[in-house]
């Protein structure tokens, strides 16, 4: 089975296209557990809000909102999407209200997905990934990472790797059913597989 990363900044280069660079209102310390795949459970608010900033004026909305935060954000159809394909899979499914630069609501129709975990499949000898010289358990940069197939049979349709977390990675089953129904500002990049030895 092929595998994707799904890139979250979307296209970046239509500057028609609502894009988020910043994390919901009120979060504090908390806002990087969505892009970490770490649960935030009850500290996510209630009312969430995020704003749309002059520096990106686009309001167009699209399936997945392109954005700085390393987060996945898609609309409620795409969610229902991930979820079919992923019904055993710890999701935390985020809602917010996007605020437009009038600061007036532009829409309710959109989440946070954060896949809880990782998934450890990466080839690491065959991957360009550079660790911290004193501790060699610590990824520094991932310049380019390698699954390796047999580690992959029980992988998710969505899931992490642990070497790279805010990456979102996709099976070619989900990214077929994001093609088939037309999903907008979805860019895949394929990612090699190479057995271990």
């Amino acid at each position: 089975m092929r595998y994707f990363i799904i890139e979250t900044l979307g296209d970046d280069q239509d500057s028609k296209l609502a894009f988020i660079d910043s994390p919901p209102e009120d979060l504090g310390l908390y806002d990087y557990c969505m892009a970490r795949g770490e649960p935030i459970g009850d500290r996510y608010p209630a009312e969430a809000r995020i704003y749309l900033k002059p520096k990106s004026p686009g309001i167009k909305m699209s399936s997945l909102i392109g954005n700085t935060q390393s987060y996945l954000i898609v609309n409620t159809e795409m969610k229902n999407v991930i979820l079919e394909y992923c019904p055993r899979c710890k999701i935390e499914t985020l809602s917010f209200s996007l605020y437009n630069h009038k600061n007036r609501v532009h829409s309710d129709d959109y989440w946070i997905i954060n896949p809880i975990g990782y998934v450890d499949c990466v080839n690491r000898s065959a991957s360009d990934i550079k660790y911290l010289s004193s501790d060699p358990t610590k990824v520094v940069a991932v310049r380019k990472f390698v699954l390796e197939p047999k580690r992959l049979e029980s992988a998710p349709h969505l899931f992490r790797v642990r070497e790279d977390r805010e990456k979102y990675i996709i099976s070619e089953h989900l990214a077929k059913a994001f093609q088939e129904r037309n999903f907008s500002n979805i860019f895949l990049i394929e990612i090699d597989q190479k057995e271990a030895g």
